[in-house]
Formats: C-alpha cells, sequence, structure tokens
C-alpha cells in the first residue's frame, strides 16, 4: 500500500456529530490528497464485478486505507456483513459501465448508495463511513476509532 501510485483528494469537513471517541466529535485528518487502496468487497454478497452485465448495479462493501506517518488510516462502508461491519454505514453502489471480451464487464463507476436533501432542494448522493485509524506496536495492531464522517465520491475503474 505504501507504494500505492493511486491518490484520492479526502474531504473530513462532514462529521457526523456524536459518533467520535466516547460519544464526542469525530477527529478528522487534514483535508488534503492521500495515497490510498480500495477494496470493493463485492464478493461478500456474492457478485463478481467481471461477471456484471452492462448497466448493472450492486450494492457493495468499500474499504479505502491510506499511510500516514506511523499509522494507517481506513474507511470502512459495510453495514451488513463479513469482517468490518459498521451498522451505521452505508453500501457503495457499483456499476458495470463497459465490458469488453466475451462480454465480461471491464469498466465500473462507485458511488454512494446513500443520499441527502442538499440546502438547495436537491437530492444528492453520500454515504456515511467508519473512520478509523490502526498501528502496530510490538507485533500487535492497535486499532483507535476516530468517528464516522459523510463522503461524496465517483470512482471509475477500469480493467487493462
Amino acid at each position: 500500500m505504501r507504494g500505492s501510485t493511486r491518490r484520492i483528494y479526502l474531504d473530513f469537513s462532514q462529521p457526523v456529530a456524536g459518533s467520535g471517541p466516547g460519544g464526542g466529535a469525530p477527529i478528522p485528518l487534514p483535508t488534503g490528497n492521500y495515497q490510498a487502496r480500495f477494496i470493493a468487497k463485492c464478493h461478500l454478497y456474492g457478485n463478481d464485478l467481471l461477471a456484471l452485465a452492462g448497466g448493472q448495479t450492486v450494492d457493495c462493501p468499500l474499504m479505502t486505507a491510506f499511510p500516514l506517518g506511523d499509522a494507517t488510516y481506513h474507511i470502512q462502508m459495510n453495514p451488513r456483513t463479513g469482517a468490518a461491519v459498521y451498522p451505521l454505514t452505508d453500501f457503495v453502489s457499483v456499476t458495470c459501465t463497459g465490458t469488453g471480451a466475451a462480454t465480461l464487464c471491464n469498466q465500473w463507476k462507485i458511488e454512494p448508495s446513500g443520499t441527502f436533501v442538499a440546502p438547495d432542494g436537491t437530492l444528492k448522493k453520500r454515504n456515511r463511513a467508519h473512520f478509523y485509524k490502526t498501528v502496530t506496536s510490538k507485533g500487535k495492531s492497535i486499532e483507535t476509532h476516530l468517528g464516522d464522517f459523510y463522503f461524496s465520491f465517483q470512482i471509475h475503474m477500469t480493467k487493462q
């Protein structure tokens, strides 16, 4: 992960009140660009991304991880099954946007499944995500809950 070339802009300006340590305010990182790794865990629900039909959408968990200093930070969106379940979070919606040989899906769009009404009255997409950091000390991983945040995003992927 430390060698990842993917950079994402993370904005921690939408904390979920009362979701931080001990029911307090969430602890954000500075908003900015981070080298990150994404893992869509669609297989937990029997979905094979390559087998999606063109235009088909499925809901999946998403984990984003990025190193900073001596810690690895995680953004988790998985409300139901498997490891790292955070019931108040939202799935991501993964849509097959292109197919290649043998009609296998080879392009995808990932975006929030959650919505909210913006101040102008329009419906916008946004997911609630759980945010925590992991530090390894004496061979043991220590996870520290930092709170929940709302994130809006759109990720496009292509299989080469």
